[in-house]
Parts: C-alpha cells; sequence; structure tokens
C-alpha cells in the first residue's frame, strides 16, 4: 500500500487530501464471524445505554453568571475552530476472499499444528472445501465538506448542512462459484438467526421501564441532539463495468448458470435527518443464461435491457405525533427470454444443487417459529403512546417489450409471447387501494404442429378498493370496484394444417 497525505491550515479552513493505492489483500472470513460482528455491536449499544444513563443522573443546576461567562468563553473558542474538508482518492488494484465453513476451517487447523498461518494457493483452499472469490479493481473517490461551527453555534437554522460524497467504480470482472460455498452460506445464516432470536427473547422479557429522570430533558433538547446527529446531506455513486458471475454444479453434474452484467450505475442521495432518500440507477443489459457445459445455446435465457429506475422515500410530519411516509416507484425496461423444455434436466440440476441447499429458500427462520410473547401491563403503561404513521406507496412499471418464447419440441410447438406498452400503476393509501395495468397490444403465436395466433389490443383491468369509511364515501358506498375491459379478440388455432379454431 502507498499513501500520499497532504494537509493545508488557514484561518477558517482546514483541507486534508488522501491518495493511496492497494496492490492487493486477502481477507479470510469464518462462518463464526457473525459473533464477532455482534459482540462490537453490543459493546457500542451498552457503552451508548450508560451514558444516556449517566447524562440523565447527573443533577441539572441553573449556571452562575461565572459559568455563563465561561460558556460564552467556550463557544466563541468554538466558533474559532477551522472546518475540515477532506478529499480522498483510493484505488484497489486486486483482492481475493476467502470464505471457510467449519468443516474447512477444521481442515486448515490440522495442517498447521504448531498455530502458525501459512499461504496457501487457490487450489489448496478449494482442496480444503472453502471458496475463493476474486475482488475487481475497485477506485473510490470521497469528498466531505463539513459546516462551518459558526453557522452551528448559531441561532439560524438555514446553515448549509455538511457534505458526504462518494463515488466509486468496479471494473470488469469474473468469478466462478462452486457448491461449497453453500455450507459457509448456511452455517453463518444460523449464527445470525440464533443471535437476533436471542436478541428479540432478552429483549422481551426485560422490557426496561424508562427511567422518572428521563422525563427530564425537554423536547428542545431532544430536537438539538437528533439534528446534530443526522445533520448531513449524503450522496454515493456507484458505477460497474461488463463482469460475470458463473455459478456451477461442478462436481455433481456439468450444469452452469451464468449472471451477465453490462455497464450500468446507481445514485443514492440523501437528506439531513434522512427524511427524503432517492436511489436511482441505469443499467445496459442484465441476463441470465442456464446451460449444459457440453452444449453452446442456454436452455435458459431472461435478458432486461435498458432498464432505468427510480425509487423516493420522504417522511413528513404534517401534525404532532402523525408522521406520512411516501414511497414511488419508477421502472421502465424491455425483457426477453427463451425457455427449450428438452433441457429442462438441466434446470432441475441446478434447483437441486443450488436453490434446494441454499439457507435462505430451504429453512425457517426462528424468529417465525416462535413468537415473542407480549409486554407486561406494567412495562405498557409507563411507555408513552407510538406516534401515529401511515404509509402511501405509489408504483409504476412500464415494459416497452416483452418477447418471450417457448419450445416445447419440433414435435408439439413454438409459443411466443409478445407485450407491447405494458403499464402497472398502483397507488395503495390507508384510505384505498388502486390497481391499474394495460396492455396495448398482446401477441401469441404457435409454430409447428400446433399452430395458432392470438391478438388481443388495449387490455385494461383496473380496480379500487376502499379501505377505511372515508373512502366509502367517495365511492358512493361501493367497497370495490373493478373494471375489465379489451379491444378486438382474433384467436385461430390449427393442428397438422388443419383449422380447428376462428374466433373474431
Amino acid at each position: 500500500m502507498t499513501a500520499q497525505v497532504r494537509s493545508v491550515l488557514r484561518v477558517d479552513s482546514r483541507q486534508l487530501w488522501i491518495n493511496a493505492s492497494v496492490s492487493g489483500f486477502i481477507l479470510d472470513l469464518d462462518s463464526t464471524i457473525a459473533g464477532y460482528v455482534f459482540s462490537l455491536i453490543d459493546v457500542y449499544r451498552q457503552g451508548k445505554e450508560r451514558l444516556h444513563q449517566l447524562s440523565n443522573n447527573i443533577a441539572r443546576t441553573v449556571p452562575s453568571e461565572a459559568e455563563e461567562t465561561k460558556i460564552s468563553t467556550l463557544e466563541r473558542h468554538y466558533q474559532a475552530i477551522p472546518t475540515s474538508n477532506v478529499f480522498t482518492s483510493l484505488t484497489f488494484l486486486s483482492g481475493k476472499v476467502h470464505m471457510y465453513s467449519s468443516a474447512a476451517t477444521k481442515l486448515y487447523l490440522e495442517m498447521t499444528p504448531s498455530g502458525h498461518a501459512i499461504e496457501l494457493s487457490d487450489e489448496q483452499i478449494l482442496e480444503l472445501g472453502a471458496e475463493v472469490f476474486n475482488l475487481p479493481v475497485v477506485s473510490v473517490w470521497g469528498e466531505y465538506r463539513a459546516t462551518p461551527a459558526m453557522q452551528k453555534c448559531g441561532p439560524s437554522h438555514d446553515e448549509e448542512p455538511s457534505t458526504l460524497v462518494f463515488k466509486s467504480t468496479v471494473y470488469s470482472s469474473r468469478n466462478v462459484l462452486r457448491p461449497t460455498l453453500l455450507p459457509f452460506l448456511t452455517e453463518l445464516v444460523n449464527h445470525i438467526e440464533s443471535r437476533m432470536l436471542k436478541n428479540s427473547n432478552s429483549r422481551v422479557m426485560l422490557a426496561p421501564i424508562p427511567a422518572q429522570s428521563s422525563s427530564i430533558v425537554s423536547p428542545d433538547k431532544e430536537d438539538t441532539t437528533l439534528n446534530a446527529v443526522s445533520s448531513m446531506r449524503i450522496s454515493f455513486s456507484l458505477r460497474i463495468d461488463r463482469s460475470k458471475l458463473e455459478f456451477t454444479c461442478q462436481p455433481d453434474v456439468n450444469v452452469v448458470t451464468a449472471l451477465r452484467w453490462e455497464n450500468g450505475g446507481f445514485i443514492i442521495n440523501a437528506s439531513p435527518g434522512a427524511r427524503q432518500v432517492s436511489f436511482s440507477g441505469t443499467v445496459g443489459g442484465l441476463s441470465i443464461g442456464l446451460k449444459h457445459g457440453f452444449l453452446s445455446e442456454d436452455c435458459l435465457q431472461l435478458d432486461a435491457r435498458n432498464l432505468t429506475f427510480s425509487v423516493w422515500f420522504s417522511k413528513v410530519e404534517s401534525v404532532p405525533q402523525h408522521i406520512l411516509n411516501f414511497v414511488s416507484v419508477i421502472l421502465d425496461t424491455e425483457f426477453h427470454g427463451r425457455v427449450k423444455f428438452s433441457r429442462f434436466q438441466d434446470v432441475l440440476c441446478f434447483k437441486a444443487v443450488w436453490l434446494d441447499l441454499f439457507p435462505l429458500f430451504n429453512s425457517q427462520s426462528p424468529l417465525d417459529a416462535k413468537a415473542p410473547s407480549k409486554l407486561s401491563p406494567s412495562s405498557s403503561f409507563s411507555t408513552p403512546p407510538p406516534a401515529k404513521r401511515s404509509l402511501s406507496t405509489m408504483l409504476l412499471v412500464r415494459v416497452r417489450e416483452t418477447n418471450f418464447e417457448v419450445d416445447l419440441g419440433s414435435s408439439i410447438s413454438r409459443i411466443t409471447l409478445q407485450l407491447n406498452q405494458a403499464i402497472l400503476r398502483t397507488n395503495l393509501t390507508e384510505r384505498s387501494n388502486d390497481v391499474a395495468i394495460l396492455v396495448r397490444e398482446l401477441l401469441i403465436i404457435a409454430d409447428g404442429n400446433l399452430s395458432g395466433r392470438v391478438r388481443v389490443c388495449d387490455c385494461l383491468f383496473q380496480t379500487t378498493k376502499k379501505v377505511d369509511d372515508r373512502s366509502l364515501e367517495e365511492l358512493d358506498g361501493r367497497m370495490l370496484e373493478l373494471r375489465l375491459t379489451s379491444g378486438p379478440v382474433i384467436a385461430t388455432l390449427a393442428s397438422d394444417q388443419q383449422r380447428l379454431l376462428h374466433y373474431q
């Protein structure tokens, strides 16, 4: 690692430039790492609670004139602190992550009886049953601009918030994952679920009653503390170049699933206090292909082309103790796919090797199996009622074109499904739920011994469901309104060049 640091100090500002480059690193992970991460979280949480209790127990007295003079002097010194601006440019040229299950860790310890770590090659690590993931080249550019201390101490609330900006780029990469990764993921998920179940049970059993001293803190003090902690504007952008990730089923069976990523990027912006968060991105192409290792064509292929999306979250407190949350999702893309049923056994092989053994798909979370008990009346009585929260969700999805082909074999038929200008629009609120689906053109074409054609234009499905009594009046007393319309329908069906059906 090489690094360069340059600092410039002026009367009212301090600027720091950091340039660093890492030529390579190796990270070894064991499935028990979750316990150590939770331990660090416990240390932080317990320390924060003890400091909060200590601050509540301190006697609050009216400051004297000498103390007020001392406080004003400290404020002047605080206002004279120069504002810090930090600029960083980091480059990680290469890296590897080794993921060990408990069995692989045991074999590794048997190879090192003296307790001294030894460096193994990738082939030796794979023989132990561990997994190797090669990290791509990553470059990060960061900038932090702090709010001047004079504006923080001033009475005005129009100061410019601190800004944190990250721009990162992940360059082209290619990795192959093997089924030996599944034991590591299974053990890691089990450790996390066991710890979450333990925390939920202990939280319900303890249920501490808020101390009376906590009520001494004024609401203004709480607002000041909250603004001091979350008064930062954050912007994060990520660009990923063309990459490929393969999931192989070897040595069980020679079936490979490839996830191909074309160039694309994402941007996340968060306002101070996380009251407005936006997440948007564009993807040139994302495809999934599954095939046998000896074949050149995929038996299953799904493509999403020219995908753009935007997710926006906003939190507004309209009246006291009533928080309104707004979520809007906009998606625009086109889909292409193909399935060959003659090689459907390859899909079943991938399902048996990967999906059936994946910990998130084949097991039930212990949190669902054992529901926590209710709080005691005394603890619930002493806790103030929570603020009322409402959620309004708006979803808009437009698929410009969908082309999906199903090959049932030359002796049966090949069916092609085409959708043009399909739009899904929803508006989910506390008062009513509105859902609308519009398809400009639906076309189904079958070629082979069983052939035919179905064409429908301007298909509309629209429904409005009442949720509370106020929306019932707006719908003239109707609890559910359903509308289904379509344009002309033309359908033909033939078998062995003999027409069986013609509908118009």
